[in-house]
């Protein structure tokens, strides 16, 4: 069983978050990534634990596409779903299902053979060719130049002279929590290292300044 995580947890993982997700399946929570799931009503009756539900009287309506590029899904549109997961990062599963353009999920696309000229035209069709205006800019760039602008979610550690930096991003018990040096008094630290980075800073004789965080 030492390898269970790495083949059958892999496969069972991959399985529940993937293929059962973009078919409406199962419902997945959790903040950044997939946690845990749950069988949806579509799921349920699959299986035959309830009855399918009423077809609806109306078509559901279309995707709506934000300016940031986040795509909002009504449940009941479970091909388009099953396709965006192919092109874009789940994010939310709920009425309605969200989902994000990235360059993590276009570069997921171009390994299946998918360029940025179908997600666009995927996203037209879907959204009844109401997309923003810089879909094709923003995605005709990322075709030609990669990733160029990151966001991500960090806490600045901020020191007095370039010296005490130094040591700090030098010393094996501070560096192993400086993710990324962005000053020259100024790093980037995962959040969830911040009490570790505290109590290490501590015992090499400085006393933190914690502002707005809590263990």
């Amino acid at each position: 069983f030492e390898s269970w995580e790495a083949v059958e947890g892999a496969l069972i993982r991959y399985v529940i978050t993937s293929p059962l997700a973009w078919l409406g399946l199962v419902d997945l929570g959790g903040e950044e990534k997939p946690t845990f799931f749950r069988l949806s009503p579509a799921g349920a009756a699959f299986l035959g634990l309830t009855e399918p539900g009423p077809e609806p009287a109306q078509p559901p309506p279309p995707l709506t596409i934000r300016p940031d590029l986040t795509a909002l899904v009504p449940p009941a549109r479970r091909y388009e779903r099953f396709q965006l997961s192919r092109v874009a990062d789940w994010v939310h599963t709920g009425d309605p299902y969200v989902y994000r353009l990235t360059p993590a999920s276009l570069e997921r696309a171009r390994r299946q053979r998918i360029p940025p000229e179908k997600v666009i035209a995927f996203l037209k069709e879907a959204a009844a060719g109401e997309v923003p205006r810089t879909l094709e800019r923003a995605l005709a760039r990322w075709a030609r130049h990669g990733p160029q602008v990151r966001l991500e979610q960090g806490l600045l550690l901020r020191v007095q002279d370039e010296g005490l930096m130094q040591r700090i991003a030098t010393t094996p018990a501070t560096r192993r929590f400086i993710r990324e040096i962005v000053g020259p008094t100024t790093a980037l630290v995962a959040p969830a290292d911040w009490p570790r980075l505290a109590r290490a800073l501590v015992e090499q004789g400085l006393l933190p300044d914690v502002k707005g965080l809590e263990e």
